[in-house]
This record gives C-alpha cells, sequence and structure tokens, in this order.
C-alpha cells in the first residue's frame, strides 16, 4: 500500500492506494528485496509488518514488526488471510 500523505500524516488516518500509484518499478523491486532480506534475517514465519520511506528513489525501512497490522482485511482480496 503506497500512503498518498506525505510524512507526518499518522498511518491511521491516512488515505492510501493499492496498488501504488506514484512508485517506480525499481524502487518497488527494491522494497521486495528489502522484503524478502528483512523476512529472512530475523527468521520470520508468516505475516511481517514492514513501513517503509523513499526520497529520491532510496528506499529506508522506518520500522519491522513481526506480525499482522489493521490492513491485512484490505491487502488480502479474495484471500480471507485475517482469518
Amino acid at each position: 500500500m503506497e500512503h498518498i500523505e506525505q510524512v507526518g500524516i499518522y498511518s491511521g488516518d491516512s488515505a492510501c492506494s493499492l496498488s501504488t500509484r506514484n512508485i517506480k518499478s525499481e524502487v518497488l523491486n527494491e522494497i521486495k528485496l528489502q522484503t524478502k532480506k528483512l523476512a529472512m534475517k530475523i527468521n520470520i514465519c508468516g505475516f511481517i509488518n514492514i513501513q517503509f520511506a523513499i526520497k529520491n528513489n532510496v528506499v529506508y525501512v522506518i520500522e519491522v514488526n513481526p506480525r499482522a497490522s489493521r490492513t491485512i482485511p484490505f491487502v488480502s482480496i479474495n484471500i480471507p488471510l485475517a482469518k
């Protein structure tokens, strides 16, 4: 999910887009790569919640949580992941 607002808006109050609208494919590929590396490094089995920030096409990790977030029901289109 891509947050529409800039930095400073609490994520629970922000508008989001799924799929992303403004992120370049190279940056999305980097996010996917970093997600896999993080999950493998901290030995995740199940859901992982990662918040990334992007500035000048550089990807930064804000936080990583080994849990499902409240967005799971929204991103699990046609698959009941929350169950």
